[in-house]
């Protein structure tokens, strides 16, 4: 079972404001941020509740990063999950959200400060990730909460497992292979509607989502007057 925690020590900007995640879902916390319910205890706690995530999804993403993860506009009963092997090139196609950038350093694991990095000396000494990555299968062309395109393929977690892989290959002593969580959307779309709170609806979010960003429609008038 997956129980470190594999994230990047310094985190991008997030941009809350919309979830359609269900606080239920959310890991109870004490009185001190760090007093988090534990994944042994929250998992049996709300497992009926997300029958089509796998544990080692809800572990890694759900319950480490109900709080931090700028993809909870993605509806959880909505995804389905496969696990997949692939190769260095499949893994070349995937970008990162614009908040991390897509110009991973190469170099990373060479910075002295990466020589007592727990995730670094794992992947070093096993040429692949304790836990797969998730990547999305883009094939509707979503755009994310503030209107930019998402990428094919775009990463949803594991961006330090991502970059430390890339500079694995880098150095030629990556596995061929590696799992990989593919993510897919299924069809079905909700309905628009205010809910009694006035938080705005679902329906709502999806059709911005959905609407090609102002510059993908610029390049796209661009592209026929040419």
């Amino acid at each position: 079972m997956f129980t470190a925690r594999v994230v990047a020590a310094v985190r991008p900007t997030i941009y809350h404001g919309a979830t359609m995640w269900s606080m239920k879902l959310r890991p109870h916390v004490g009185l001190s941020p760090y007093d988090v319910e534990p994944f042994s205890e929250w998992w049996p706690r709300v497992r009926e509740k997300l029958p089509h995530v796998p544990e080692n999804v809800a572990e890694q993403w759900v319950h480490q990063n109900f709080n931090d993860t700028p993809y909870a506009f993605l509806p959880l009963d909505r995804l389905r999950f496969e696990l997949q092997p692939w190769s260095a090139d499949q893994l070349d196609a995937v970008r990162f959200g614009s908040s991390w950038g897509n110009q991973p350093d190469l170099e990373k694991l060479d910075h002295a400060e990466k020589r007592n990095d727990p995730l670094a000396c794992m992947m070093i000494e096993a040429g692949t990730w304790p836990a797969p990555v998730l990547v999305l299968d883009n094939h509707d062309g979503l755009n994310d909460l503030r209107g930019e395109a998402m990428s094919r393929w775009h990463l949803i977690e594991g961006h330090a497992r991502l970059t430390y892989l890339r500079c694995l290959l880098r150095r030629g002593t990556a596995n061929p292979r590696h799992d990989v969580w593919v993510v897919k959307l299924v069809a079905g779309e909700p309905a628009n509607r205010v809910d009694p709170n006035g938080n705005i609806s679902a329906g709502y979010m999806w059709q911005k989502l959905r609407t090609p960003s102002t510059h993908l429609r610029s390049a796209k008038v661009r592209s026929k007057s040419d």
